[in-house]
């Protein structure tokens, strides 16, 4: 399996998007710590395996990070569903 390429920038850019610092990824880190060294591996320049690669890239994926063909990272927004006001509240028109 070739894992999709990650580069040093995009994970940088990924962790800025995010607001995690490293203790922070940590801490997001299902793997205990090592998903984040690899992606601290990575920001260094460092080569990984593609699997290391692949943790990083779906660490990223799992918290919003989307990474687009042309190298851009950006963060998904999820939509909140639209909720019903609720009865006698207040809605963008005003009270009732």
């Amino acid at each position: 399996m070739t894992a999709v390429p990650l580069t040093p920038e995009q994970c940088r850019r990924a962790r800025i998007l995010l607001d995690w610092r490293w203790a922070e990824f940590a801490r997001q880190d299902e793997a205990n710590g090592a998903v984040a060294a690899a992606a601290r591996e990575l920001e260094a320049g460092h080569a990984l395996d593609d699997g290391q690669i692949a943790a990083v890239r779906r660490a990223f994926e799992a918290a919003g990070v989307e990474f687009l063909d042309d190298g851009t990272v950006c963060h998904r927004v999820p939509v909140p569903s639209a909720q019903p006001a609720p009865s006698g509240g207040r809605t963008a028109r005003g009270p009732r």
